[in-house]
């Protein structure tokens, strides 16, 4: 039954092979949702592969195979998922939602996991693994965390382990430096380009270089020049939550209400991409907007006053 089931292995990755190497027409609907279980079935043979390898390494310590066939069964499942899971990410990848070096990385180290991992299950079953098994099985396991890492900047955009450490730090704004640069251009970053960047092309539309915001997307020009309404940034984001095409999606962190107004008020004022903060006119409304969001909140001090007199008050 082992060696049946080893030898469909090889047959998915042929399959494997075949749609990553051959180009492929428009999926019917059906392969579409298949490509769309990859997020779901990815995380199997991460967890599976590395609870079988632990299980190796406690064979080796224990020198009694207590934990060989806990770990077969594992490595086979794994093994499994890992082509499984290659192959719907290569039905996903023909949306053409997705470029870039990430995504080569991420696509290529796949396959490699999936390949390893077949080899690892046919070195168990032929019980000829011997010096290379567990060598073989670090590298599988390294390529295993590489591909989640690309991932994961693929899912979530990149620095998306690190942004929590520079999130909160708001740097004083710069009299000299363009508005959009050092406002409208950070709030894209955390808030949009995790889905229009060159490796996630979400509606044909890049938001991480003024190239990309001019010339739009596959629903046409995404900004125009001092009309909010008529502005499709604008439009998606001012849509109600809970309505399909509101952006950011519905799980995705929102936009806060003054980062709303502060592009709303780059639009109005001609989406300049050049105009400087100190060229914003001092009794502009938006000063407001700037002050209380880039200033950071000060902490009151209560301690101005005794507790007997806080209690008797």
């Amino acid at each position: 039954m082992e060696k049946k089931l080893g030898i469909s292995l090889h047959v998915l990755n042929a399959l494997l092979a075949i749609l990553l190497f051959v180009p492929l027409p428009e999926l019917l609907s059906v392969f579409q949702f298949v490509g769309r279980l990859h997020p779901l079935i990815l995380h199997f043979p991460i967890v599976l592969l590395i609870a079988s390898f632990a299980f190796e390494i406690l064979n080796i310590k224990d020198n009694k195979g207590d934990y060989n066939r806990s770990a077969q069964l594992l490595l086979l499942i794994g093994a499994f998922t890992a082509v499984l899971s290659a192959i719907a990410g290569a039905l996903l990848s023909t949306n053409g939602e997705y470029s870039g070096d990430t995504f080569q990385f991420h696509k290529w180290f796949g396959l490699a996991t999936s390949l390893l991992a077949t080899l690892l299950v046919t070195l168990k079953q032929r019980l000829e693994s011997g010096k290379l098994f567990m060598p073989i099985y670090g590298i599988t396991i390294l390529i295993l965390v590489l591909t989640g890492h690309f991932g994961a900047s693929l899912t979530h955009g990149e620095g998306f382990l690190t942004e929590v450490f520079n999130k909160n730090q708001q740097l004083p704004l710069e009299a000299e430096t363009p508005v959009f640069t050092q406002i409208i251009a950070p709030i894209f970053d955390s808030k949009c380009t995790s889905c229009h960047n060159p490796n996630k092309l979400k509606g044909d539309l890049l938001l991480d270089s003024e190239e990309g915001i001019l010339k739009g997307g596959e629903s046409g020009v995404v900004i125009v020049s001092g009309d909010i309404k008529e502005s499709l940034i604008t439009h998606h984001v001012l849509l109600p939550t809970e309505h399909d095409d509101h952006m950011p999606p519905d799980g995705k962190i929102q936009l806060s209400s003054e980062e709303i107004e502060m592009i709303s008020w780059w639009i109005e004022k001609e989406a300049s991409f050049s105009q400087k903060l100190n060229e914003v006119e001092a009794n502009d409304p938006i000063q407001a907007i700037l002050t209380s969001y880039f200033s950071p909140a000060e902490k009151i001090d209560s301690d101005f006053a005794r507790p007997a007199l806080i209690e008797s008050l």
